[in-house]
């Protein structure tokens, strides 16, 4: 079972060695990153938090270690909307950990937020990323044309051809048997 925990320093070096991994830095886009810059990364998710407009934390196993990260971002309380973006190191990758830190993340977003819907993208050429979407009980795929302005937005972040897909509560809900 895995805990979500607010970024702090401690995890710097942690989240470092994970994402060094070429299979995690290169579909992030952010390779050749130092333990400072994971730190400047920690302030700047915190201030944005402060502002209500992104909830990062960071994702520790049964054994209370640091797996990865997950957030919420691009929170709009007007529209009850936001992305989520989440990885996890590649020794984590296929136990189960993916479902379960979005299952936390997305009691966050529904729960505490109080938000209807939370949007889930990922490059059309990270495979892994669909496919791990694809397994989520609770997520209706493919929702672009639905969604084109949240879909256009995504492509511009992203810089290349995107899915998007969606949790809506009221799935999410129905999936773990609690009435909103």
């Amino acid at each position: 079972m895995i805990t979500l925990v607010p970024l702090h320093e401690k995890y710097a070096q942690r989240v470092q060695d994970l994402h060094n991994h070429p299979l995690v830095s290169g579909v992030l886009g952010l390779e050749n990153q130092t333990v400072q810059d994971k730190l400047n990364f920690f302030q700047r998710m915190n201030e944005e938090e402060a502002s209500r407009i992104t909830i990062s934390r960071i994702i520790l196993n049964e054994e209370q270690q640091c797996i990865g990260i997950t957030t919420l971002m691009f929170i709009d309380h007007e529209k009850k909307s936001c992305h989520l973006g989440s990885w996890l190191g590649v020794d984590y990758w296929g136990k189960g950990y993916n479902e379960q830190a979005k299952e936390a993340i997305l009691k966050i977003a529904f729960d505490e937020l109080k938000l209807d819907r939370v949007f889930l993208g990922a490059r059309k050429t990270n495979e892994r990323s669909i496919a791990a979407q694809r397994k989520l009980p609770f997520i209706t795929m493919n929702v672009e044309k639905a969604y084109e302005s949240e879909w256009l937005f995504l492509e511009e972040k992203e810089k290349c051809p995107s899915i998007l897909n969606v949790v809506h509560s009221t799935d999410f809900y129905s999936h773990i048997n609690k009435p909103r």
